[in-house]
């Protein structure tokens, strides 16, 4: 099924190497995460952690750069494995000639409207993914909200 697991990465923890900071992209590329979090350290008064001496900031950005382009890369493969597939969408909103939704698994996915009202389950045939939205047509409809 595919299902969507997140994580949370917190980069730039004060004595974090450089090898460190490269074994936690290399657990990204290989996790198959659909979406990352990502948090600069932050030190915490009392903690042992806010006595260390900071990361530098030039440091901080580079990081912050790398982590999130390696997350996006790693969502954009996690999503384009539903290209050919379908999913069942929870219809939303309708603008510009399209509807937009979510799947069980968290994905944006925008279709043309086939008597589509808001709350509507439909399938989704998924054709495309563009800017990180997938694409689509209903096939059919699993459940219709009240009129």
């Amino acid at each position: 099924d595919n299902p969507a697991i997140t994580t949370d990465i917190i980069y730039g923890f004060p004595g974090e190497s450089e090898d460190d900071f490269n074994k936690t992209l290399n657990v990204l590329a290989a996790a198959g995460f659909s979406k990352t979090h990502i948090f600069p350290f932050s030190p915490r008064p009392g903690t042992l952690a806010a006595l260390d001496k900071p990361l530098p900031p030039p440091v901080m950005k580079e990081r912050k750069a790398r982590l999130s382009a390696a997350s996006e890369k790693a969502s954009e493969i996690y999503r384009r494995q539903f290209i050919g597939g379908e999913l069942e969408v929870v219809a939303e909103v309708e603008r510009g000639g399209w509807f937009y939704g979510t799947s069980g698994n968290y994905l944006k996915v925008r279709f043309v409207p086939d008597n589509t009202l808001s709350g509507d389950i439909v399938r989704v045939a998924v054709e495309g993914l563009s800017s990180g939205m997938m694409s689509g047509s209903v096939r059919e409809t699993l459940w219709t909200a009240t009129r």
